[in-house]
């Protein structure tokens, strides 16, 4: 595991879509999220593990997570989730959202999300030198502004599916399984 924390931050791999489930998957959801954002959080922490159970890991949904941060303390966090280990990745933002109360609304946020990602295979010199590349942070801010022109999103969480509908702020569960199941051919009776 020592090579981890030796490892460079590629720029490229570290602005590569971050994703679960089977990328063939017939319907593709993509989702907005700022990891200050209490609503986004009540999906990662409510509504998220209940999609992956019966939709992302049975091959139905392919699930994109885009960073789309509202202030400092959430696109340092984005930032830092993209030089994580990938096969962290997930496991590094669900943390963020479970104890967003710990470090989102903190001052001191930086020290906690320095622990977080020391966790997650990255050392303090990883920390502070992706903390400073101005092209993940460029990255970020592009595929907002692309996302805000294409889609309008100008809120948090929002959800595109099948490139078609645009699904914003908190819905409940039964309304991705309403949305997901049209997207499948499967009319849901209302």
């Amino acid at each position: 595991a020592s090579d981890v924390y030796k490892r460079q931050i590629d720029t490229n791999d570290a602005l590569e879509e971050r994703a679960l489930g089977d990328d063939d998957a017939p319907v593709k959801i993509e989702e907005y999220a700022s990891m200050t954002c209490s609503h986004c959080a009540h999906f990662y922490n409510e509504i998220f593990p209940k999609l992956k159970n019966q939709y992302i890991d049975k091959g139905k949904v392919y699930f994109v997570f885009s960073d789309f941060p509202l202030n400092a303390p959430a696109m340092h966090a984005s930032m830092i989730a993209r030089c994580v280990p990938e096969n962290k990745y997930f496991d590094f933002i669900h943390t963020l959202f479970a104890e967003q109360e710990k470090w989102g609304f903190d001052p001191n946020y930086l020290t906690y999300l320095k622990d977080t990602a020391a966790k997650n295979g990255v050392n303090g010199a990883t920390f502070q030198s992706c903390l400073q590349n101005s092209e993940i942070q460029q990255g970020i801010v592009k595929r907002m502004e692309a996302a805000q022109a294409q889609w309008q999103i100008n809120s948090t969480p929002s959800f595109i599916v099948n490139n078609k509908k645009v699904i914003s702020g908190t819905v409940p569960y039964e309304e991705f399984v309403k949305n997901i199941e049209e997207a499948l051919g499967n009319p849901v009776p209302r």
